[in-house]
């Protein structure tokens, strides 16, 4: 194993390791993704740009893309259900993976062996790419969930295939990642939805048994309010031990 071929697959392990880490913090998928680009492109693989594709369960989108390069950082995107069928995706290097189930697409941009029967590859080549590869990494045996990334290389001579085979094991490390992610937005997503933020996030914070909780300021100051004005008129309340539960709830 050559010098070069040894220290790519270094770099991979340690990255492969730190995506482990991550994926059982809290840190948003735009953040980690950024940062993941960043350690590769400072580790010294050849990447201009990255952009890794994931489905999600909102009331307006079906789909959210992650798109970085070095000068801007990251970009979030996200999708309406009728862009997934338009033809322009269909017709993309990812729509083509995404429809024929393909583990892996590659498309050399120079050389003897350089293809475009992609639209987007001649961009890519004017934006200075010289390799770009796919790949598809499946959530389910049915293949409905799951995450496509790809890398844009810009080294004159592409990827190297020992750098291929280590962003392939890099891409599938970050899919475990972000599945967990994916995944606690859901939970959260539809905690808000059917139990308000407050008492969403708390069910999703462990608190689930009765009488977890904080008590409600709402109720505390309906309370203070009731006692102040029956102080002023004079009334005295027979005590209602259900009303004093509710408080304390």
């Amino acid at each position: 194993m050559d010098e070069q071929a040894a220290s790519t697959r270094v770099l991979g392990s340690a990255i492969v390791e730190w995506l482990a880490d991550e994926a059982l913090q809290d840190s948003e998928p735009a953040i980690l993704y950024g940062e993941l680009c960043q350690r590769l492109r400072g580790g010294g693989m050849p990447v201009l740009r990255g952009q890794v594709a994931f489905r999600v369960l909102h009331p307006l989108y079906n789909a959210s893309t992650l798109n970085w390069n070095a000068e801007r950082g990251v970009v979030v995107e996200h999708f309406r259900p009728e862009q997934s069928g338009q033809d322009q995706f269909l017709r993309s290097p990812m729509g083509h993976i995404l429809t024929h189930r393909l583990p892996v697409l590659r498309r050399r941009l120079t050389g003897d062996t350089a293809l475009f029967d992609f639209a987007v590859l001649e961009e890519f080549r004017a934006l200075g790419g010289t390799d770009y590869v796919v790949f598809l990494v499946g959530f389910d045996r049915a293949g409905r969930n799951g995450v496509i990334c790809s890398w844009l290389g810009d080294r004159p001579a592409g990827f190297t295939d020992n750098e291929v085979m280590q962003l392939q094991r890099v891409t599938r490390q970050l899919s475990i990642a972000l599945k967990a992610k994916i995944e606690r937005n859901v939970a959260q997503n539809i905690a808000h939805a059917y139990l308000g933020k407050r008492a969403g996030q708390a069910v999703l914070n462990g608190l689930i048994r009765r009488g977890d909780g904080e008590k409600s300021p709402l109720r505390c100051g309906t309370a203070i309010c009731a006692t102040r004005q029956n102080l002023r008129t004079g009334y005295r309340p027979k005590p209602s031990y259900t009303s004093l539960a509710a408080i304390s709830r």
